[in-house]
């Protein structure tokens, strides 16, 4: 049984707890190996592709600066601003 602490976790989150509460958990022996396989297959599964696009000087030092600001390689700034874009979460001032 569930103590009423647990109300707001839903049937997974409820299961989790239910399997550490009852000793039924196993930790992963090798953490760090595992974290290393997780994060391939997330690689693997993100594809990108290269373009090529003509950019204004003044842009791309004004992005350089913005992305120095922000602690990210410029490359990564201008693919994140792409992906807002084309998601809709970035929309042109009118």
């Amino acid at each position: 049984m569930i103590n009423k602490k647990y109300d707001v976790l839903d049937s997974e989150e409820t299961a989790i707890v239910d399997a550490v509460e009852n000793d039924e958990y196993i930790a992963e022996k090798n953490l760090s190996a595992h974290i290393e396989t997780l994060q391939a297959a997330a690689i693997a599964t993100v594809k990108k592709r290269p373009i090529t696009v003509r950019v204004q000087e003044q842009d791309i030092q004004k992005i350089k600066s913005i992305a120095y600001q922000k602690g990210v390689p410029y490359q990564t700034l201008v693919s994140s601003i792409i992906h807002q874009f084309a998601h809709g979460d970035l929309v042109e001032r009118s």
